[in-house]
């Protein structure tokens, strides 16, 4: 077994300038990470031995290995990640770096430090932007089963370990193995993040650096005691994404609400976008605060836009004309859409999803709190209650909580007539941490504590 092993690691293509054919997909930002790592490592186990691929030794492959490390990691802390909030691959990349900051030379500091820093950073991501222990926030790759089901979300697992919210079933072991046996440890500032029940957050995010039409994505996270709204603005509208997910609702309970355009009725990451996961078609979104507005155009492949919507998770809900609105626990929720809705009758989904067939729609969500509102009755009468009209492709929205809210496939977006922001947002501004997109440089704090995190050495 041991000799199988060693041949194995010797004789492994660990990257595309390397000879010989492979199947393998090189090109995604958990992939390049997890190839450049397993080429340190096997490089620092067999130093002077050949690589009978390469035909070089292994202190060509650290050095190698090392250079694109090294710039991954600078990329991470400057710009953030590609898989920004990925509840699929965050494990997969946080498996790469804790090994390499656990078994990489102890003497190489440099290395070490950056690995540490850019592991505080992910880990801030989930204990910033989680709702007791679901990453329930927009995603650039996630898919069904982790929609869904949030007890199977990947990250589930890594966020009970350290948190102690979340799920031992998210997952498959591959970060929390790891983690679990890792000499990292969290800093406790990050913790305090995690479990502080009582502030309300709102944060705006850049990351990630694509080609494309959007090589960076603007997404922001309003976080409150009783539920959590998030979305990315602005993003492609009306391009395909096979895995995005455009904005979800998180609430108590593991209770999420979320929407899509599919591009097929069958369930499967082969079949990427599927039903739930990723978009035939890329609305329009944009959130300020406690409201959110998708607005879809459709195409010749796509027939319906469509809301996970289970009511059964809910302790009440009530249809109201367009509206429909639904309670858990003390955080409210309001759903309309712009031309109706449909309540799935039939199939695994009956009771569980609305759907507008509707070429052009906005579905827009309004959240609410019972400490700004009192019983649920008066959010339904002042949400119900309040204007909402359609004027040349335009959504005017009388919000009863921010104010008028204007949104559109082409509007100029504005909340109590002042213009909404959607790109050109810092890497970080949260009041938790703060940092300038591409600097390098990002504070994280809580009360008085300040923890400073330097990606440019």
């Amino acid at each position: 077994v041991k000799d199988a092993i060693k041949n194995t690691l010797l004789g492994f293509k660990y990257w595309v300038d390397e000879p010989g054919e492979t199947v393998m997909y090189m090109g995604s930002e958990n992939h390049r990470i997890l190839f450049h790592v397993a080429e340190y490592l096997a490089g620092q186990l067999y130093p002077t031995a050949e690589f009978t691929n390469s035909r070089q030794r292994g202190l060509f492959h650290i050095a190698k290995a090392r250079m694109f490390i090294m710039e991954w990691l600078r990329q991470r802390g400057r710009f953030g990640f590609d898989e920004w909030h990925s509840n699929a691959y965050y494990p997969v990349t946080l498996s790469a770096l804790l090994n390499l900051y656990d078994f990489a030379n102890y003497n190489d500091c440099k290395l070490r430090l950056l690995t540490r820093n850019v592991l505080h950073y992910m880990f801030f991501n989930l204990a910033a932007d989680t709702f007791e222990g679901v990453f329930g926030t927009a995603h650039a790759r996630s898919y069904t089963t982790s929609l869904k089901y949030p007890d199977l979300e990947h990250t589930a697992a890594v966020c009970w370990l350290l948190f102690g919210r979340g799920s031992l079933h998210g997952g498959s072991g591959m970060a929390t193995v790891p983690l679990a046996s890792s000499d990292y440890e969290l800093p406790e500032l990050i913790y305090k993040i995690a479990t502080d029940r009582k502030k309300i957050c709102f944060s705006r995010q850049q990351q990630g650096i694509l080609p494309g039409p959007e090589p960076s994505a603007n997404f922001v996270v309003y976080k409150t005691p009783d539920y959590m709204l998030s979305a990315v603005q602005d993003y492609c509208k009306g391009h395909c994404e096979p895995s995005l997910s455009i904005g979800q609702v998180t609430f108590a309970d593991k209770t999420v609400v979320f929407f899509s355009c599919p591009y097929t009725s069958g369930e499967g990451s082969g079949l990427r976008p599927d039903y739930w996961a990723g978009n035939a078609v890329l609305p329009r979104a944009v959130q300020y605060h406690n409201v959110l507005a998708m607005t879809w155009q459709l195409n010749d492949i796509t027939w319906m836009t469509h809301c996970f919507f289970e009511q059964e998770k809910f302790d009440e809900v009530l249809f109201k004309g367009n509206w429909v609105f639904a309670r858990k626990g003390k955080g409210y929720l309001a759903i309309w859409s712009q031309n109706g809705m449909k309540v799935a009758d039939y199939g695994q989904y009956a009771g569980r999803e609305l759907i507008c067939y509707a070429r052009e729609n906005t579905w827009l969500i309004e959240c609410g709190r019972e400490a700004n509102w009192g019983d649920f009755k008066n959010f339904v009468h002042a949400v119900s209650s309040s204007s909402i009209k359609v004027e040349n492709d335009r959504i005017v929205y009388d919000s009863p909580s921010i104010g008028r809210f204007i949104t559109g496939w082409d509007a100029q977006p504005s909340v109590a007539g002042r213009p909404i922001q959607l790109r050109d947002y810092p890497l970080l501004e949260s009041p938790f941490g703060k940092a300038q997109y591409g600097s390098g440089e990002m504070i994280l704090n809580y009360g008085q504590e300040e923890l400073h995190l330097h990606f440019n050495i």
